[in-house]
Formats: structure tokens, sequence, C-alpha cells
């Protein structure tokens, strides 16, 4: 017990590996009763969970995503999850012994799926106003693409 602090504390200790086979001795305070090897793995997982949540701020732009309420939460949550969704079908094929970066994926998302989406929004606007362009004498044609078998990938 530390004094004026309600909490009890527990020390512990772990060997950190490094690269070069050294090893080293830390410490860690925990306010859990748990064994140092107990403590780092936890840490671990921590990491992992906030290396999602920082990959997901930056690298799909929810750093300005209002978070103030319930539904803002729900958003949020709604938007990661389909911008990883689509980051993670479009991703390219990572070279040989790397993991997959995120950063390249998402971009490759946004160059898949952007430009699609862009021109149905295009097209839907066009459609809504087709009565005024042709009040103002332009003759509207669109074409929707038929997929067949032969020019389907499967």
């Amino acid at each position: 017990m530390l004094k004026g602090l309600a909490l009890p504390m527990w020390a512990s200790w772990f060997h950190l590996t490094f690269e070069n086979g050294d090893r080293e001795q830390r410490f860690i305070v925990s306010t859990f009763p748990m064994a140092g090897s107990q403590l780092v793995r936890l840490g671990r997982s921590r990491w992992r969970i906030e290396s999602f949540f920082k990959t997901i701020k930056y690298t799909f732009g929810f750093i300005n995503c209002a978070q103030g309420t319930r539904l803002g939460i729900l958003r949020y949550l709604l938007l990661a999850l389909l911008a990883f969704v689509l980051a993670f079908v479009a991703r390219p094929a990572p070279p040989p012994g790397e993991h997959l970066a995120w950063t390249r994926a998402a971009q490759h998302a946004a160059a898949t799926f952007l430009p699609v989406v862009l021109t149905l929004v295009l097209l839907a606007e066009v459609e809504k106003r087709r009565a005024l362009l042709e009040q103002l004498g332009m003759t509207v044609h669109i074409r929707r693409f038929q997929p067949s078998a032969h020019n389907c990938k499967i």
C-alpha cells in the first residue's frame, strides 16, 4: 500500500529480450496482482487494440468524427467497420515476407471504389435534373452497363 493511495499496488518484473539476443530486466507497477509475464501479455494485447484504433483514426480519416453521443459512437463504429472491410476486400497482396500495410490498402480501396461511387452519384444527379437539361436543349442518354459472361471476372 502506498501512502495516500486507496488501491493496493504490486511490483513485478520481466526480462525483455532484444533482437540481438541481449536481455534486460524491466519492472512493472500494477493495481492487479499478476506475474510480470501475465502483465506483458496483457500489455501486448492492449497495444494491438491501441494500434487498431490509431489505424482507424488516421489511416481511414476518422480523426474528426464526432463521438460525443451514443449515435455518434455507433456511426463511428459503422463507418470504421465499413472502411476496414472495403480496404480488406480491395487490398493488394503484400510482397512476400511483409505484413499488410493498411495505408496502402486504404489508398487502393479509395482508388477502386471512389470513382464508381462518384460516377453513380453524378448519374443520379443528371437523372434528377433531366427535365431541366432537356429544357435547355440538351439530350440526355444514359447507357447502363449490363455485365455479361464475357466481361465479368468471378
